[in-house]
């Protein structure tokens, strides 16, 4: 566990390789010990950080060997995550009907489980897919289904998510006044989640939205907080 545990350590650290070298020390040992349940979860982890990586067929060759673990041990609880990992991987390779196919299995064994919290972020992830391959309506449709669950649970990055999507279906409607509003109410909840990452991703759709309205008074602060938030985060520059 002392090398699981540390595969952890080193995702928060966001050292993928070293994490995924601790990884594979803890998943040979499991492999000895015959614990099939945790060399699953193992592989699991592995492929979370080759996806962490933009590496996703590397991922899913390990999460599918996760996968058929536990089919095989009836592990429905834990095959629903791996089917979220999968769409996720296929998300990063822009391949929004394989991504969007597995979020599917994801969710029936969410519901199965009655694991009310994932439901509602594998629907904000399939909302966030649909709008990606400019299905507007199936966007909203999901993203209210989302809303609908996660306002329960009061999770800033989940409520942030929520208002960044509505605002970005909002812009493909030509709806800017009403985006930028989401924008900003999606910049509240990350700073709240202190997570950079996302600040970057809402502040940079906020000054392009505010480029179509021409709203030139407050765009050069916005830009001026991008640009000090994304020093910060400089992976940021790699995603766009």
């Amino acid at each position: 566990k002392t090398y699981n545990n540390l595969g952890f350590l080193y995702i928060s650290l966001n050292d993928y390789s070293v994490a995924i070298d601790n990884f594979k020390k803890s998943l040979e040992i499991e492999i000895k010990h015959g614990d099939r349940f945790m060399e699953s979860k193992i592989l699991s982890n592995i492929s979370g950080c080759y996806i962490g990586q933009s590496q996703p067929e590397i991922a899913r060759d390990y999460l599918l060997r996760s996968i058929r673990i536990k089919e095989k041990l009836e592990e429905n609880k834990s095959l629903a995550f791996s089917y979220a990992q999968l769409g996720n991987s296929y998300k990063v390779d822009k391949n929004y009907p394989e991504a969007i196919q597995n979020y599917r299995k994801a969710l029936g064994k969410f519901n199965e489980e009655k694991v009310e919290l994932q439901c509602g972020k594998v629907l904000l992830m399939m909302s966030e897919a649909y709008l990606e391959m400019n299905e507007k309506e199936e966007a909203l449709d999901y993203l209210q289904r989302a809303r609908n669950i996660c306002i329960n649970f009061n999770e800033s990055i989940l409520l942030g998510m929520i208002d960044y999507i509505d605002a970005r279906i909002l812009v493909c409607k030509n709806q800017f006044n009403e985006a930028i509003k989401q924008f900003n109410s999606s910049i509240n909840y990350f700073q709240f989640a202190e997570s950079r990452s996302y600040i970057c991703h809402a502040l940079f759709e906020l000054c392009i939205t505010k480029i179509y309205t021409r709203d030139i008074d407050t765009l050069q602060a916005d830009i001026i907080k991008f640009k000090n938030i994304s020093r910060k985060y400089k992976d940021y520059f790699n995603e766009l």
